[in-house]
């Protein structure tokens, strides 16, 4: 297989468990494999203790990187259950009720996980300059799912799937959907809809 050049960390929130990766990538940025996981069952709590959590959950994949000598990027991926507006912040109670405790206290938009998640890293773990970067678990999921259909796609068959819509059903603890508005070789959060 390709040789790992780098990490990033990947954190997958659900409403039963939270599941986190340490992905190897190759030399153009590439995933190449999964290097070390974690998975545990989520409990519910209040949200500054949960994304102190998911903060420890991620200091911990850096200690590994750097004990096995493997150059991290400075980027944490956190997909997680809730409706995000564009500008990262959470809908109050949709998805997150069941995982935090004080849910009810909050009003839409005040909650931006990303910003917590990134000031937890910087003040306890001396992770500056590091990108939290948040959304809704099953958009993640399908961009995930899109980059690899792509990828495996022979390139003589990609010309009809550009600009083309594409809809994911994710099923975990509930049912997830995202839909990709115009397929391209660059997608990112943005796209989906």
């Amino acid at each position: 297989g390709r040789p790992v050049e780098s990490a990033v960390i990947s954190v997958d929130i659900g409403g039963t468990e939270i599941k986190g990766g340490l992905v190897g990538l190759d030399e153009a940025g590439k995933p190449v494999r999964v290097l070390k996981t974690v998975r545990q069952t989520t409990v519910r709590m209040s949200m500054r203790k949960f994304y102190a959590a998911i903060a420890d959950l991620a200091a911990g994949f850096a200690r590994a990187a750097r004990q096995e000598n493997i150059p991290l990027r400075p980027i944490v991926f956190v997909g997680q259950l809730g409706t995000f507006y564009k500008d990262g912040s959470l809908k109050r109670l949709v998805g997150v009720k069941k995982v935090w405790t004080d849910a009810a206290r909050f009003a839409d938009k005040e909650v931006h996980p990303a910003r917590v998640i990134r000031r937890i890293l910087e003040k306890k773990y001396g992770m500056k300059n590091f990108k939290v970067i948040a959304g809704n678990d099953s958009s993640a999921w399908t961009l995930f799912i899109v980059h690899h259909l792509l990828e495996y796609l022979p390139r003589g068959r990609r010309p009809w799937l550009r600009g083309q819509k594409v809809a994911a059903v994710i099923l975990g603890t509930r049912l997830g959907f995202g839909v990709i508005r115009a397929l391209s070789e660059d997608l990112g959060i943005k796209d989906i809809v």
